[in-house]
């Protein structure tokens, strides 16, 4: 119950501190993961962005939560509590592919990579086939990627002249 109030709270400093989003509200946040607001805008593009608490820093991507080294018995991070949607013109978002690196261990072995950003239509490469590839289709937000070699390689994503890559250690 209190988790409940704490959002709530949060859900509501968050509207009267998102001045830049004044014709866009944040109507709800539900228990299974939604958040749902209004849209004043005809164009454009919107970002969900995170924060520990108001003040910020505001976080749009989750890489601070990822590869979070064990160098003590106990360990913290920063996690959502506050959310606020941010709005832009039609310019090009950023691109992204989580994870940004990661490694596989074995040949066979696969990982699911995921694109964001962009204007959302993707179209999937590999750097070099012969250590690895991707399993079916080369388009769309995620692909999977199978190692078929010793050695590094990078997963390469397009979307509208922009380029992202993901590298793939491969010890």
């Amino acid at each position: 119950m209190n988790f409940i109030r704490a959002v709530s709270a949060g859900l509501i400093l968050l509207q009267a501190w998102t001045g830049h989003a004044q014709d866009d509200v944040i109507t709800g946040f539900a228990g299974n993961g939604f958040l749902t607001w209004t849209n004043s805008h005809s164009n454009g593009m919107f970002n969900v962005e995170w924060a520990s608490s108001p003040e910020g820093p505001w976080q749009a991507r989750w890489d601070s939560l990822w590869n979070i080294a064990a160098t003590s018995g106990t360990l913290s991070a920063s996690v959502p509590m506050f959310y606020r949607v941010t709005w832009s013109t039609n310019e090009t978002h950023e691109l992204h592919i989580s994870p940004a690196e990661t490694t596989i261990g074995y040949d066979g072995n696969l990982v699911v990579l995921t694109a964001a950003g962009g204007d959302g239509s993707y179209q999937w490469d590999v750097y070099d086939p012969y250590y690895g590839n991707l399993v079916g289709p080369s388009t769309g937000t995620t692909v999977l990627y199978i190692r078929a070699n010793h050695g590094d390689n990078a997963a390469i994503v397009h979307s509208t002249g922009l380029t992202a890559y993901a590298i793939i250690h491969q010890p």
